[in-house]
């Protein structure tokens, strides 16, 4: 029978206390990175907090904080309770990845250009 791989384990994610980065930005740059390679799709479920926290031997307050950046840039949503999700992403107009904070892009409506119906009299 073959050992369960731990999440932590199945995205290769690493934590280097070495680094001059703090350690809840280390995760959330590797979660960002696997959410934009498309390696996390949008609507998997992330681990619970206290479940990464252990897996990559941190503090459960680094997660959160590395959660809460994602939640804050649209990258994740989720409930209290719930879990949390990726959301989903797409191309804003100039062709750089955007994260949906709803779950869905919604362009910017354009305005349709001003006629002036002034008369001028020569």
């Amino acid at each position: 029978m073959k050992s369960r791989q731990s999440w932590a384990e199945l995205y290769a994610f690493e934590v280097d206390r070495a680094k001059d980065a703090p350690v809840f930005r280390q995760i959330y740059l590797q979660l960002r990175s696997a959410i934009l390679s498309g390696a996390l799709r949008p609507g998997t479920k992330l681990p619970s907090t206290r479940e990464l926290a252990a897996q990559l031997g941190v503090s459960r307050s680094a997660a959160v904080s590395a959660f809460e950046q994602l939640l804050a840039e649209g990258y994740a949503s989720g409930k209290k309770g719930a879990g949390t999700y990726i959301a989903s992403i797409f191309l804003n107009p100039s062709g750089r990845f955007m994260a949906a904070r709803s779950g869905r892009y919604q362009p910017p409506k354009r305005q349709p250009p001003r006629v002036s119906l002034a008369v001028s009299s020569m």
